[in-house]
């Protein structure tokens, strides 16, 4: 199944003070922590791992259910998935990893 929830999604080419702050100093960037979840509007958005570069994202949609899925993704990568586009900005290992999204869209805007 996960398989098929992978083609929802398209992609091309800290800790819980920082990802506050971050968010509180632009609200379009989430900063997640590894094993935690972040919500820009409609869309959750969990880190499942950081290693070797690379952030297992799980994406939960409010509205559509359907689209969750899994995603693996690096740094500069733009993802676009369920009307929402967001970009990779930053993704750091260490202890508990993490990764800074900056979304540029979301549906209906």
């Amino acid at each position: 199944m996960a398989a098929g929830l992978a083609a929802c999604a398209r992609v091309e080419g800290g800790s819980e003070p920082a990802a506050s702050a971050a968010a509180a100093a632009d609200p379009r960037v989430r900063v997640v922590v590894e094993s935690t979840q972040a919500t820009y509007e409609g869309l959750r958005i969990g880190v499942g791992y950081v290693r070797d570069g690379v952030a297992g994202l799980w994406l939960f949609f409010r509205d559509d259910p359907a689209k969750n899925t899994k995603i693996d993704v690096r740094v500069g990568q733009k993802v676009e998935a369920g009307g929402y586009s967001f970009t990779v900005e930053e993704v750091s290992g260490g202890m508990k990893g993490s990764v800074r999204l900056r979304f540029e869209t979301s549906p209906g805007k």
